[in-house]
């Protein structure tokens, strides 16, 4: 006998003459065949015993307006990756604390008052990061170190300040893009300052270190690195990444972009169910197991079980 939960009525967001079979939802973005968000979604539904479509949708900078307006009333959101999350935050008429505050958006919810955007990159940093402190009994880190200055820089300088941090060094390869992200951090009351990815290598060591470059970027962390530093690399296509290799054997701690990208799924798993990103999932623990499983982390959601 299953112990998947029985749907017996309509979830948020649907409409009396939709059944639980006929909703849609894809993850969008240029370059999309590398996402791995399909696994995460389909084996969350599955669990959840919610025969939903979960699919990847090729959408390039500039086309979100369109794509999302030319969608018929099966579909229920999109998971949203660069380069659309700014445009997602602007064709929302709704937004969420996180979005706001970030001015970026990964996750549109449809329903029958139109577009509403949420940001769930912010826990998708959080989360394991907490995880990972209490696992090895550390208090959360004053200084912080983002690589990069586009949306996920972003979600990751409001991450760091709601870890406690209270300084952040920005790097850029220009350092008038991080414009964004240093006034954000000023917002936020956490100082900041830029440097140019040419001088990375002159940064002084910080316990927390957030890479949001892609991993065709090419860039090298030549940095100095203290035992127990932490590098949260977001880039998940090969792992362990070159950078991670070397931040280990330097006697850091890597961990996997696969946590944020679990991490940030569950919570748009929530938006898509519930309707809000605080609402827990039935038997949510069950749930976020098969996540990490489909994906190969290990229970904890922080590191993987096998490389490659």
């Amino acid at each position: 006998m299953s112990t998947r939960p029985a749907w017996t009525s309509g979830l948020p967001g649907w409409t009396s003459t939709l059944s639980i079979s006929s909703r849609r939802l894809a993850v969008v973005g240029d370059p999309i065949e590398h996402s791995r968000s399909p696994q995460l979604h389909r084996a969350a539904y599955s669990e959840l015993g919610l025969p939903w479509v979960y699919e990847r949708e090729r959408v390039q900078a500039g086309e979100l307006s369109a794509f999302v307006a030319g969608l018929d009333s099966s579909w229920l959101g999109l998971s949203v990756t660069m380069p659309l999350k700014t445009e997602a935050f602007t064709i929302a008429s709704r937004h969420d604390e996180w979005s706001q505050l970030a001015g970026v958006s990964n996750t549109i919810f449809l329903d029958d008052a139109g577009i509403q955007a949420f940001n769930t990159d912010v826990v998708g940093i959080v989360d394991p990061l907490r995880r990972l402190f209490a696992k090895t009994e550390r208090r959360s880190p004053e200084t912080a170190v983002i690589i990069g200055a586009g949306a996920t820089a972003a979600s990751a300088a409001i991450a760091v300040a709601e870890l406690g941090c209270r300084h952040v060094s920005v790097v850029a390869r220009d350092s008038s893009r991080a414009t964004h992200v240093r006034e954000l951090c000023e917002r936020l009351d956490v100082s900041c300052d830029v440097t140019r990815l040419d001088d990375l290598s002159a940064l002084e060591a910080s316990e927390l270190t957030i890479s949001t470059v892609p991993g065709s970027a090419g860039v090298r962390l030549d940095m100095d690195v203290r035992d127990g530093d932490v590098l949260f690399d977001i880039a998940y296509g090969v792992w362990p990444s070159i950078n991670s290799q070397r931040w280990q054997a330097s006697g850091g701690q890597a961990i996997n972009g696969l946590a944020m990208l679990a991490a940030q799924a569950l919570r748009q798993v929530r938006v898509f169910v519930g309707g809000s990103p605080e609402t827990e999932l039935p038997d949510e623990r069950r749930v976020r197991s098969a996540m990490n499983a489909a994906v190969g982390l290990d229970e904890s959601g922080l590191f993987a079980l096998s490389v490659g």
